[in-house]
């Protein structure tokens, strides 16, 4: 692998004559140079970018007078807080988890079942708004159903990857 980049914890290192540069990874820059602030950082900055797209999306949906923009719209501000705390959430999830080992075992799958739960949800309302207003039984009822067992889902999810984590921590201590 001479010559070649490769991944370092984080960061990217280049080979160099007898010494090696370090160059920052932009996707762990808040949590690298910021510590504890870092995840707050981003959930705001992700609480800012989602304000932004959703004020493009009412801007275009003034020209376009979509039904299915103006429900999504209308889901995005009654729920805004969850566009804060879900990052948050996994943002300090993720923190912990390249702090501390007991971290990753704790919290990676806390952050790991949140993500999935919170993509679940927005898949789930995109199927049920698209069965209400193209009058598809169907694709209501599987977002419906996903709706009702978020929290099974989750649930899931979260032992799922508890036990990947008790797997991988026996397999270490081996």
């Amino acid at each position: 692998m001479a010559g070649e980049a490769k991944k370092v914890h984080g960061t990217w290192s280049y080979p160099g004559e007898g010494k090696q540069r370090q160059w920052l990874n932009w996707w762990f820059l808040p949590l690298e140079i910021m510590g504890m602030i870092g995840p707050l950082i981003g959930a705001v900055v992700s609480l800012i970018v989602t304000i932004i797209c959703l004020w493009i999306v009412r801007l275009v949906n003034i020209v376009l007078q979509s039904q299915l923009a103006a429900l999504m719209i209308e889901a995005v501000d009654w729920n805004i807080a969850w566009f804060f705390v879900v990052p948050l959430v996994i943002g300090y999830c993720q923190y912990f988890a390249r702090r501390f080992y007991a971290g990753y075992l704790v919290c990676m799958p806390i952050g790991n079942a949140a993500g999935f739960a919170f993509s679940t949800w927005i898949i789930a309302w995109v199927f049920r708004a698209v069965g209400t207003l193209s009058s598809i039984a169907f694709l209501y009822q599987i977002g419906a159903g996903l709706r009702e067992n978020l929290l099974l889902i989750f649930a899931l999810v979260l032992l799922l990857g508890y036990v990947s984590v008790a797997r991988m921590h026996l397999a270490r201590s081996r």
